[in-house]
Formats: structure tokens, C-alpha cells, sequence
């Protein structure tokens, strides 16, 4: 009888620690395949992974890609506001 309670034991931990495995590897899978759908520097830095504090700002990934901000667009708009703002002051 104490054999087969060993065995249940051993069966049992052994089950877990497969469900364990096959868990994190379901992780790392999801993570990669998130990670690789990132194309621009919007998505990158929305997805929380570290902006550096340089001009322009860049954003890299754990898997060594790097996502530069666009700024062209952002003097554009930066001068077309201030373009609105004078001619409503005037």
C-alpha cells in the first residue's frame, strides 16, 4: 500500500510540474509572438518596454529591435498650432 501511495505522490508532483512547463512555455510563446507584432514606436512604447530619454526618443525591445520616434509629424503640428494660435490672436 505504501508503495502505490509513492507512486501516486511521484505521478502526481511529476503531472504539476509538467502543467508548470508547458504553462511557461505558453507564456514565452504569447510574449514572443506579441513582441514580434510591435512595428512602429507608438506600439512599442505602449507596450511598456523602455523609451530612452534622447531626441529623438527611441524604444527597444527585449529581442534587440529598436523604434525611433517620428517627429516630423510632431513639428508639423507643433507649427501648424502655433500658426491657429496667431491668427486667432490677431
Amino acid at each position: 500500500m505504501e508503495t502505490n501511495r509513492k507512486i501516486l505522490w511521484f505521478a502526481g508532483v511529476g503531472a504539476l510540474v509538467f502543467i508548470i512547463l508547458i504553462s511557461i512555455a505558453v507564456w514565452f510563446y504569447g510574449e514572443k509572438k506579441s513582441m514580434l507584432a510591435i512595428q512602429t514606436f507608438e506600439e512599442c512604447a505602449n507596450n511598456g518596454y523602455p523609451v530612452t530619454e534622447s531626441y529623438p526618443k527611441q524604444c527597444k525591445t527585449p529581442d534587440g529591435r529598436s523604434f525611433v520616434e517620428d517627429i516630423v509629424l510632431d513639428i508639423i503640428m507643433a507649427s501648424t498650432t502655433e500658426n491657429t494660435n496667431l491668427i486667432k490672436n490677431n
